[in-house]
């Protein structure tokens, strides 16, 4: 997981996977925002899911 922070308080990454939730929630990560519609890429995750 590529987490790149953009402020103290704000930071991007690539497209994550709910594996990686845990390790999002256990660095201080309190939200995610999911930017990518559903249905972008076939066989992606859709938002619900994550």
């Amino acid at each position: 997981m590529d987490i790149r922070p953009l402020t103290d308080d704000y930071a991007v990454s690539p497209q994550i996977a709910p594996s990686d939730l845990v390790a999002i929630k256990a660095a201080g990560f309190t939200t995610v925002i999911d930017n990518r519609p559903d249905g972008e890429i076939p066989g992606d995750l859709a938002a619900a899911e994550m």
